[in-house]
C-alpha cells in the first residue's frame, strides 16, 4: 500500500492519499484511489482509556504508534499478560506504525460481542494480533480493511463462535500468518480478498464446522500453506480464486473446493512438515506435528492449473473424493481428466491409467444421459452406443488400461465359443469332413481346437464350419481380431512408455 500524509499546522488533522488499489495490481497500474482527512488521536490517550477500563471507539481516527507492547512498558505490566480492550471499535481508522515499526495488538483481550476494524487501514510496517483472545466476541469484522506492506501476524489467536470477516480486504507484501490459530466454530470468510505477495500460512490451525472460504480471492505470487491444518464440515472453499504461487493443501478437511480456480503455480497435497521461522523471531524454528492428509471430497470442476498437482493417488483416496460428490457425470469426468493429464506429466503412469479409466467411465454415462426433447430414435441410438462401449471397451479392457482384463476376455470368448461348437456337435450332430465317429472327449477337443484357430484367425482348413456354425465362427473371428488388437494396444500402453 502506498500513501502520502499531510498534517495541518497544529497536527490535529491529517489528510491521507492512498493509491495502488489491489484491483490494479495485476495490470501494474497505480492511480490515486482515495483521499481522506482524519482527526489525529494520540496513542497515549488510547492507552489511558485502556488502563481505566473505558470503552474505546477510535472509528474514523488517525492513530500513530499504537502498540500494546509499549502500553505494557508504560504501565509496568507483565509482557505475557492479556490486555483487556472493552467495547473496542475502529471502523475506518488509519493505524500508522511508530518508531518501532509495528502496530501491536499482541495478547489483546477483546471484551464485547462485536469488534469492528471494517475499512480500517494499517500502514506500511508489521502488524500483529498474535495471541489475541476473541473467545467472547461473536463478530470480528475486518471487511474492506487494508493492510500495508509488512508482516501481518495473527498467530495463536483464539476465536470461539460467530463470524470472522476478512471479505474484500487488501493485503500488501510481506506475508500473512495464522499459525496455530484456533477458529472454533466460527464461519471464516476471506471472500474477494486480494493478497499481493508473501506467504499466506494457516499451518497448525483449526477451523470448525463452518469452514473457511476464499471464494473469488486473488493470491498473486503468494504461497498458500494449509499443511498441516484441520478444517470442519464445510471445508476449504477456493472457488474462483487466482494465484501463481505454490499451494500446500495437505490437510484434514471434509471438503476442498477448487472449482473454477485459475492456478498458474502448483498444488501440493502431500504433508508439508518442514519447520519454519516467523519473521521477527530470527533463528527460532517452529515445528508442527505430523498429521496424515485426509480430504474426504475434492472438487476441481472447471479448474485450470498450469503447474503440477502433487498427490499420492491411492493414499489420498482420489477416486472416492470425486466419486462421492453430488455432481453430474460430466463434471466427474472432467475432474478425472484433469488428474489424468497431470499424473502423466508427473510420470505416474499407473495412476494415470486409473484416472483415465474413471474419466471414460463417467464420460460414456454423460453421453448416454437422455435430454428433454430427445426422440425415441435418439434414445435408442444412445443406448446402443452406450451398450457397445460398456461391453467392448469398459468391461473387456478398462479402456485399454488393463492387459489382464483383455487377456481374461480373450480366454472367456474362446471358452464360450468352445461350448457353442460342442453344443452343435453333441446335441445336433453336425457332419464334418474326414472326422468319422467322435465321442464326447473328441468333440470337446475338436471344439477347443476349432475355437482357437478361428479366434486367432489362423484357419488351417483341416476343419471348417458348416451351416449355422459359419455365422458363429465369423463372429468369433471378428472378436478375435478386435481383442488381439486391444491387447496389443493395452500391453504397449503399460510396457513401452
Amino acid at each position: 500500500m502506498e500513501y502520502k500524509k499531510k498534517f495541518n499546522k497544529d497536527k490535529t488533522k491529517v489528510t491521507i492519499k492512498m493509491y495502488g488499489e489491489n484491483d490494479l495490481w495485476d495490470l501494474g497500474v497505480k492511480e490515486w484511489v482515495q483521499s481522506k482527512t482524519f482527526k489525529v488521536v494520540n496513542a497515549l490517550d488510547v492507552y489511558k482509556k485502556i488502563k481505566e477500563g473505558k470503552p474505546i471507539d477510535i472509528s474514523g481516527r488517525y492513530v500513530e504508534g499504537f502498540s500494546l507492547s509499549e502500553y505494557r512498558k508504560i504501565y509496568n505490566i507483565n509482557p505475557n499478560e492479556f490486555v483487556p480492550l472493552r467495547e473496542f471499535n475502529a471502523v475506518g481508522t488509519f493505524f500508522e506504525v511508530g518508531e518501532d515499526g509495528i502496530i501491536s495488538f499482541l495478547l489483546a483481550q477483546f471484551i464485547n460481542k462485536a469488534v469492528s476494524f471494517q475499512r480500517a487501514s494499517f500502514g506500511n510496517g508489521a502488524t500483529t494480533f498474535a495471541g489475541a483472545d476473541f473467545a467472547g466476541v461473536e463478530e470480528i469484522d475486518f471487511k474492506y480493511a487494508q493492510f500495508g506492506n509488512g508482516y501481518k501476524n495473527f498467530n495463536q489467536i483464539t476465536f470461539k463462535s460467530g463470524k470472522v470477516e476478512f471479505s474484500l480486504a487488501r493485503f500488501g507484501t510481506g506475508g500473512i500468518s495464522f499459525i496455530k490459530t484456533t477458529f472454533g466454530n466460527c464461519s471464516v470468510s476471506f471472500e474477494g480478498t486480494r493478497f499481493k505477495e508473501g506467504d499466506i500460512t494457516f499451518r497448525g490451525s483449526s477451523v470448525g464446522f463452518w469452514g473457511i472460504t476464499f471464494e473469488g480471492s486473488t493470491f498473486g505470487e503468494s504461497n498458500l500453506l494449509f499443511s498441516p491444518a484441520t478444517i470442519g464440515r464445510h471445508g476449504l472453499n477456493l472457488k474462483d480464486t487466482r494465484g501463481s504461487g505454490i499451494w500446500y493443501l495437505g490437510l484434514k478437511s471434509h471438503l476442498i473446493d477448487l472449482s473454477s480456480a485459475n492456478i498458474k503455480g502448483s498444488i501440493d497435497f502431500y504433508p508439508y512438515l518442514a519447520p519454519f521461522e516467523i519473521p521477527g523471531l530470527t533463528g527460532i524454528l517452529i515445528g508442527l506435528p505430523e498429521e496424515k492428509v485426509n480430504i474426504e471430497e475434492l472438487r476441481v470442476i472447471n479448474t485450470k492449473c498450469t503447474g503440477k498437482i502433487y498427490l499420492d493417488y491411492d493414499e489420498f483416496g482420489l477416486e472416492n473424493s470425486i466419486k462421492k460428490q453430488n455432481t453430474t457425470h460430466k463434471e466427474k469426468a472432467e475432474q478425472f481428466r484433469l488428474f489424468k493429464e497431470n499424473l502423466r506429466s508427473l510420470g505416474q503412469y499407473d495412476d494415470e491409467d486409473k484416472a483415465y479409466y474413471w474419466f471414460k467411465y463417467y464420460q460414456i454415462r454423460a453421453e448416454k444421459a437422455f435430454r428433454k426433447g430427445d426422440s425415441l430414435c435418439n434414445k435408442i441410438k444412445k443406448s446402443l452406443i452406450y451398450g457397445f462401449k460398456w461391453s467392448f471397451f469398459e468391461k473387456m479392457g478398462k479402456y485399454g488400461t488393463s492387459p489382464r482384463n483383455v487377456g481374461v476376455s480373450m480366454i472367456t470368448v474362446w471358452l464360450i465359443w468352445t461350448l457353442i461348437y460342442l453344443w452343435k456337435f453333441y446335441l445336433i450332430g453336425m457332419k464334418r469332413h474326414n472326422l468319422g465317429s467322435l465321442n464326447l472327449i473328441n468333440k470337446l477337443g475338436l471344439s477347443m481346437y476349432h475355437s482357437a484357430i478361428t479366434f486367432l484367425t489362423i484357419g488351417y482348413g483341416d476343419i471348417y464350419p458348416m451351416g449355422s456354425l459359419r455365422l458363429w465362427s465369423s463372429i468369433e473371428g471378428f472378436l478375435g481380431l478386435f481383442l488381439m488388437a486391444y491387447f496389443t494396444i493395452s500391453f504397449a500402453r503399460k510396457v513401452l512408455r
